[in-house]
């Protein structure tokens, strides 16, 4: 058996020790380790109380690791806060406050929020609210605005929507809005008013939205609603996931407005090959999104640039700033393409024109 060196040894310790201290490193993953074994290990009667206990938010993301933990500092300024209103009721709760199924939500871990729900009776119990970006946050905000503890761009896709989803079959509420705090947006916003964090997700997130109930004309304190007649990628993708939930059989309840368009894209979609325009349309989707992943890396690379002053971090500066140049060109590009054929689909399930047959069957 052949030997390995010291050298290579003490690469593969180090190697080692250097993944385990990152898989450590996040005290939020940490604490729900913890609080997924007090769950699996309490009675039925008091799991409930374990999902949705107060956490003050700002002291476990404070941790360099979930060992540092101080259970009194981790429930302490939190819970419902004092707060006296005339005339309305309101549900006044700490800036900093979150509770451990808010946070499975919002990091995408999607067998741990099924389990939580478990429990759950009531997804819009003002019990579970927990301190959003500016404003209260229901459940459905979470699943649609996944921002804290912090934004996690590595869950992926699928998981996100299988937690909304998940949040459907428990009868969450897409369009309420707790009236407390700065803002008073519906879950709908998606996170658009704090600059739209995960740009290539909101489609997807208020899509599903759409298909449980979110009313699309619900404004806000800087959301204006939605008009699926001018968002052709949002209507598309609306299409896309109601023919995958509907051949599953899935208990959807889109609004009106919402079911409208459906239903038209379904009566007349034998007749125009739709099914070819809606693969289109999500191969070109597909690609702009990795694109525009690529530019958002490249962005990043150049941020972390400027505060250096050597003629080399220089040249890889303006090296990343050529490539994001004609990267925006390449999406620019695509765009133009496809174009003509949300067009298409808009006209087919809004303005009905006369078509000619075949026209898409290529």
């Amino acid at each position: 058996m052949k030997k390995v060196s010291p050298l290579l040894k003490s690469f593969i310790v180090i190697s080692f020790l250097t993944l385990s201290l990152r898989t450590q490193a996040n005290p939020i993953d940490d604490y729900l380790r913890t609080v997924e074994k007090d769950f699996d290990l309490a009675p039925l009667a008091k799991r409930y109380g374990i999902v949705s206990k107060y956490l003050n938010l700002t002291y476990l993301c404070s941790l360099k690791s979930g060992d540092e933990l101080d259970n009194n500092q981790l429930t302490s300024k939190v819970g419902p806060a004092s707060l006296k209103c005339k005339g309305e009721k309101v549900t006044p709760i700490y800036y900093n406050q979150t509770n451990p199924l808010a946070l499975a939500i919002s990091l995408g871990k999607r067998e741990l929020v099924s389990k939580f729900l478990s429990v759950v009776e009531d997804v819009n119990d003002k019990a579970l609210v927990v301190w959003g970006y500016r404003q209260i946050y229901t459940l459905a905000h979470v699943a649609l605005d996944p921002r804290y503890p912090e934004v996690s761009r590595n869950v992926p896709l699928e998981d996100r929507l299988e937690i909304i989803d998940e949040l459907a079959r428990k009868g969450a509420n897409f369009n309420k809005i707790i009236k407390w705090g700065g803002y008073k947006n519906p879950p709908l916003a998606a996170g658009e008013p704090s600059s739209s964090h995960l740009k290539n997700v909101i489609d997807h997130v208020r899509a599903r939205a759409l298909l449980y109930g979110a009313d699309p004309n619900i404004k806000g304190s800087c959301f204006w609603g939605i008009n699926i007649k001018k968002e052709l990628d949002l209507l598309s993708l609306t299409i896309s996931y109601y023919i995958e939930k509907e051949n599953v059989g899935a208990c959807l309840n889109p609004k009106e407005e919402v079911m409208a368009p459906l239903n038209m894209f379904m009566l007349r979609k034998e007749d125009f090959n739709l099914d070819t325009l809606l693969k289109k349309i999500a191969r070109g989707r597909l690609k702009k999104q990795k694109i525009e992943d690529k530019i958002q890396s490249f962005n990043s690379k150049i941020d972390s640039l400027r505060s250096k002053k050597t003629m080399n971090s220089k040249i890889k500066k303006q090296f990343l700033k050529t490539k994001v140049y004609a990267l925006k060109e390449y999406v620019k590009n695509l765009n133009r393409k496809l174009n003509p054929h949300y067009k298409y689909l808009r006209d087919i399930v809004f303005e009905e024109p006369p078509v000619k047959i075949g026209s898409w069957n290529k």
